[in-house]
């Protein structure tokens, strides 16, 4: 009988023992904004704390959080 190993879709979502990490595109879409946004922020030390594991670039909820509740009153386009 063959095995048959199923992968998670890009839009299905993470299983749990990820532990609260998200991709960027999973934050972009948490924080509503674009992937390239995301990415820009990161290059200029803007944006959400980051975590590089590899060549991969992963969020904790949390830290997503944290900046949100950071952004509460501050002025559009000054990041």
């Amino acid at each position: 009988m063959p095995v048959i190993i199923r992968t998670r879709g890009p839009d299905e979502p993470r299983r749990p023992g990820m532990g609260g990490l998200l991709t960027r595109n999973e934050a972009a879409k948490f924080l509503g904004v674009s992937v390239s946004c995301l990415a820009h922020w990161s290059c200029h030390g803007k944006g959400p704390e980051k975590m590089l594991v590899g060549r991969r670039t992963y969020y904790s909820i949390a830290s997503l959080d944290a900046w949100l509740n950071s952004r509460i009153g501050v002025l559009r386009g000054k990041n």
